[in-house]
Formats: C-alpha cells, sequence, structure tokens
C-alpha cells in the first residue's frame, strides 16, 4: 500500500501506522462482529472509507464527505463565502445552488452579480489553501438560463482563481429539446449551449447535469434537488449530507475467480458500517443532524473497475465489459437493499413526510473519483479507465507498466466512456463521478455529441475534459 508521507498527512493526524487507522476506524461500529470485518477488509484493501471518515475527528468530530448548503435571498455576497468557508473548513466538499440568489432583485432595477460572488467564494478559498487547508473543489450550480452565464464561462479559463471552483449547469430535457445540432441556428438555447461547450474545451469546465433524469429518479416526488456535491456523486437538499466508501473490485478478482459471496459480505458490513457513521458523526447545526438521521443516505461505492477488467483481459467500453458492469452494479444495488432492509427490520424503516420504506435509508449507493483512496490501494479510481503508464500528482506517483497504451482514457471513445457510465447508472440510485476523457486534438463537435449522447443513455449528468486544456493538470506519461 502506498501510504507516503503525502497521504499520511492527508489522512492521519498522529503519524499513525495503517494498522491504527484501520483499528480507529473499525470502532465506528456499533457491534463487535462488524468492527471485525470492517478492520479485516480494510487491512485487505478490500474496502476503504472516504477520506473524512480516514482523517477521524480532526475536524470537529465531522465524518460526513459531502452536504449541500443553502444560499439564502438574504445573504451578502461575502456571507455566502463565509458560510462555504466554514463548511470547508469542517472537511465537507461543499455544493451550492446559485441561480434562484442571482435571480433575486435587490432593488427594483438592480440584480444580484454573479460574478461578485463567485470572486468573494474564489477568494475565501485561496486563503483556505494558503494557510495550509487539504485542496477541495466547491460545486456550484446554475441554471441554464442564468442570466450572467456567458460573463461567467468568459472568465473560467482565464481566472487562475476559478480552479478552486466546479460549475454544474442544470438544464432540463425540454432545453435539450430546443438545441439543434443539425445547423447553426441563431437561437437563444443554441447561442448558449455553444457557449457552454467552448468553454468545456478550453477548460473543462462547466460540467452538465441532466437535472429531469437526477428529479425522475429521486423518490420524494414533492422535493425540488438543485445541487450536488463537489464531484457530483451525490444529488442532496440543503443541509443533507453523506458518509462514502468504495469496495476495491481488483481485490476482489483471485485466481481468475471472482468471488461474488466476499462482495456480497463486504456490501453487508459496508452498509451497517456507514449507518454507524451516520450515528456517530457530529453536525455543525440541529438542521443537519436532523435530516441526516431522517433521510439516511450513504455513498457505497466502487474503485478498481479498470483494475479489475485489465485482470481479466476485458477492454473498457466494450461489449463484455459492459456485461460485466451491469452484473455487479445490479448486484450492488439488490445486496444494498437487502442490507438496508435488515437494518429497516430491526431498527425502523424511513418515514419522510408521507414517503414510507422498509428500507433504513434514503439513498444507497453513489460512485466517487476515489482519487486518493485508489492510489493508497496502487488500483484504478472509481470506474475510471487507466491515464498513463505513470501517474504524478503533488506527491503521488503511481506505475501501471503492464496497460495497453490503447486502453489510456484519452485513447478511448466517448461513446465507450458514456457506455460504462450508463450501465452503471441504471442501477446506482446516487450519482456517478467520471470523467469523460478527449484527445486534445478533439473537435467542438464532439463535446456537444458527447453531452447529448449522455443525455439519450440516462446519466444523471456529464463532466467533459479535453487534455491538455487546463494548466497544472495531472501529468501522465
Amino acid at each position: 500500500m502506498v501510504l507516503n508521507n503525502f497521504l499520511k498527512n492527508r489522512f492521519t493526524t498522529k503519524n499513525e501506522s495503517w494498522e491504527q487507522i484501520a483499528t480507529r476506524v473499525a470502532k465506528i461500529c456499533k457491534e463487535k462482529k462488524n468492527e471485525w470485518k470492517i478492520k479485516k477488509y480494510f487491512l485487505e484493501g478490500i474496502m476503504i472509507p472516504g477520506g473524512q471518515i480516514l482523517r477521524g475527528n480532526e475536524f470537529a468530530g465531522n465524518l460526513m464527505n459531502t452536504i449541500v448548503i443553502k444560499a439564502e435571498l438574504t445573504d451578502t455576497s461575502q456571507e455566502i463565502a463565509n458560510k462555504i468557508k466554514y463548511f470547508i473548513s469542517l472537511g465537507f466538499g461543499v455544493g451550492i445552488y446559485l441561480s434562484e440568489w442571482t435571480l433575486h432583485k435587490i432593488s427594483f432595477d438592480k440584480r444580484r452579480p454573479l460574478l461578485e460572488v463567485i470572486n468573494f467564494i474564489c477568494t475565501e478559498l485561496e486563503l483556505l489553501w494558503q494557510n495550509g487547508l487539504r485542496r477541495t473543489a466547491t460545486m456550484i450550480t446554475l441554471d441554464f438560463i442564468e442570466q450572467d452565464l456567458e460573463e461567467l464561462l468568459m472568465q473560467i479559463s482565464k481566472n487562475i482563481q476559478y480552479r478552486h471552483i466546479n460549475i454544474g449547469i442544470l438544464i432540463s430535457d425540454e432545453q435539450l429539446r430546443d438545441i439543434n445540432l443539425e445547423n447553426n441556428s441563431f437561437s437563444n438555447s443554441n447561442i448558449r449551449f455553444e457557449n457552454i461547450t467552448s468553454s468545456i474545451y478550453n477548460s473543462g469546465n462547466p460540467g452538465i447535469i441532466f437535472i429531469d433524469t437526477v428529479m425522475a429518479e429521486h423518490p420524494l416526488k414533492n422535493e425540488i434537488i438543485n445541487s450536488c456535491n463537489s464531484c457530483a456523486e451525490q444529488f442532496l437538499i440543503p443541509n443533507e449530507s453523506c458518509p462514502l466508501a468504495s469496495i476495491n473490485l481488483a481485490s476482489l478478482f483471485i485466481n481468475n475467480e471472482f468471488y461474488w459471496e466476499l462482495l456480497k459480505d463486504t456490501i453487508h458490513s459496508s452498509v451497517e458500517f456507514l449507518n454507524d457513521v451516520i450515528d456517530s458523526s457530529l453536525y455543525p447545526d440541529k438542521d443537519t443532524l436532523s435530516i441526516n438521521k431522517n433521510r439516511r443516505r450513504i455513498g457505497l461505492g466502487v474503485m478498481g473497475f479498470a483494475s479489475l477488467i485489465g485482470k481479466m483481459n476485458l477492454k473498457y467500453g466494450e461489449s463484455d465489459c459492459i456485461q460485466l458492469a451491469n452484473k455487479i452494479a445490479l448486484f450492488l444495488k439488490q445486496e444494498s437493499n437487502a442490507a438496508s432492509l435488515k437494518i429497516g427490520n430491526r431498527k425502523g424503516g424511513l418515514k419522510i413526510g408521507n414517503y414510507k420504506s422498509k428500507l433504513h435509508n434514503l439513498y444507497l449507493n453513489c460512485i466517487a473519483p476515489t482519487g486518493a483512496i485508489s492510489a493508497i490501494l496502487e488500483v484504478s479510481s472509481g470506474i475510471e479507465p487507466f491515464f498513463g503508464k505513470k501517474i504524478s500528482k503533488e506527491t503521488i506517483n503511481l506505475n501501471f507498466e503492464n496497460v495497453d497504451q490503447k486502453e489510456y482514457g484519452y485513447n478511448i471513445h466517448y461513446t465507450k466512456h458514456i457506455d460504462v457510465v450508463a450501465a452503471w447508472q441504471k442501477y446506482i440510485d446516487g450519482g456517478i463521478s467520471k470523467t469523460i476523457n478527449l484527445p486534445e486534438d478533439s473537435k467542438s463537435i464532439d463535446i456537444k455529441n458527447s453531452i447529448f449522447y449522455a443525455w439519450k443513455n440516462k446519466c444523471k449528468g456529464i463532466s467533459i475534459y479535453r487534455m491538455h486544456s487546463r494548466k497544472g493538470e495531472i501529468q501522465i506519461q
């Protein structure tokens, strides 16, 4: 396992060994039997919880990885920036929806400026990083019809401070149907979509959120969701947060056999563990505590998918790979539901307003990026393909010398990337953090086609990155 100084500083406060971290994390479990299992799976590299859980009580006892906060209509730009700064200082990856706030007029003829609040946010985040806090992005979600969107898009690739934020554009089915890819129409929708795809081409920002797909899958039909966490694997209401954990699929392929029973037991133990995390975590206020203990959203996902298919001699995005993704994703859903039902039978099912369920959790699964924790285990991150033989970021250096160059992310056609996402999303109730990698010589039409292909295949969102379009990217050989 790769636990160099960078990773030790990121996940420990007392220069702990890997076994000491495992012992501390496993003690979150309420049941002694599950404590033993979680420690075992942790030490064997089968399941690793999210970074916030690994860090433990470093951030005022918060063990939750993600949160969405609300911009109140009475908030000033500085107050919004201060809110984000506060929650990041507690270890959260933060999301916030700003379009309602910017549409609210300060006076009869004056509305709130989008760039002003974003500049305040970036300034506060820069101060946090300069003071040594771990770097994490903030997700700002905006409507497709956001008035100042064009002005923001012009600044994204120019202003270096904007590297602290991810932008997510909420776009509806109706708005997508109004966009015409066949000709250079000068409708407002086409012009706006052109500006968005141009910004993606030049910087990899913004991402696209298919909000009608998100809402169609949401069990509480009277709610509106308009934001997500910083990497878009969780679509949340304000003050809702989520603990994360990921199962290392590559560890389950032993002697040319995939161990389904081991996966099943890991899923059940992990669902139990993440429920204990919800009850063990401290919360910044009563509203956050109440929402999270009532809804009990957890995010159990996977990593090492590309490492697994490499062991099985499958090609990323090809039919055999898609069939395997479907099979594992369905198994993950079924067993997560079974584990939640088992807890619900003991402790009670969900009751949220008029919504009732025998399950103990509103949401169970998502796929997080797993960048740092997959680096510890030296496997591929999330459901991403490999990116090269040697990957370097900050002080992490990974070697994947046996990977065929054709299997690098930038050499895989965008439809195959999206086919993998769609296969998993079919059974994942939360979101999926996954980047669609394009080679440097890709055209703008490739980005447009990627967006529509993802929408038609029922993905909840899409993030696209054209190689070398952003400064400071991960170094790949």
